[in-house]
């Protein structure tokens, strides 16, 4: 949505409904950029964060939907982290002969 269109949207009270969609949309963006700089264990806490916030159920539909992209976006670069670390083991044991992965609980 461009920025025009944003400002030009109100609520019934008439009052502009797009600074809290700013706010929104910026926190999620430095959540994006930030979700690359922090430690493995601070991006779990922070999409347990998320998903408490979600499960609480107070949040409103703007706010619900900033932290739900906030969480997938968390979601993803610790999937990503864990893929690296998994592709670096595989190389150390490489060293001994082929890789070896198995599933680490047998199903």
């Amino acid at each position: 949505m461009s920025q025009r269109a944003k400002s030009e949207r109100t609520d019934p009270d008439g009052n502009a409904a797009a600074s809290a969609e700013a706010s929104v949309e910026k926190s999620a963006g430095s959540a994006a950029d930030s979700a690359e700089n922090v430690s493995f264990e601070e991006l779990v806490r922070r999409l347990e964060e998320a998903v408490r916030k979600l499960e609480g159920g107070e949040l409103p539909l703007d706010e619900s939907l900033a932290v739900f992209e906030e969480g997938v976006r968390l979601a993803r670069a610790g999937t990503s982290r864990l893929d690296e670390v998994e592709r670096r083991v595989e190389l150390l044991l490489a060293g001994e002969g082929a890789p070896r992965t198995r599933p680490l609980h047998d199903g």
